[in-house]
């Protein structure tokens, strides 16, 4: 059961694909451990062995209480493809009421 003091939380986790993506969302809103899960496709650019790399993923937006964050991210390493994937996350300042009540029930 998700605590009253839980507050929101956001993981920002980029994948390899899009079907690898809704694989981790999927498994993470099953097993609880995420109320819902967007998915955007974006191009990430970075350098890689002295190589500039511009390559497409798909990023999730992983809406999770804070008490479940580091379970979730757990998780998402277990799955994920990346021998280094960035899992980054953060505490939500402010919300819809309804918003909350709906996720905090998902999570139960």
């Amino acid at each position: 059961m998700v605590a009253i003091t839980d507050k929101l939380a956001i993981i920002y986790v980029p994948c390899a694909s899009n079907e690898e993506a809704k694989s981790i969302a999927s498994k993470l809103v099953r097993e609880k451990l995420a109320a819902c899960v967007n998915i955007y496709q974006t191009t990430s650019m970075y350098i890689w062995k002295g190589e500039m790399e511009a390559q497409p993923e798909s990023v999730m937006f992983v809406k999770t209480s804070t008490s479940k964050v580091q379970s979730a991210i757990k998780r998402i390493k277990e799955l994920h493809s990346y021998d280094v994937p960035a899992i980054l996350s953060w505490e939500v300042q402010s919300h819809n009421r309804d918003y909350s009540d709906w996720a905090e029930n998902q999570l139960k």
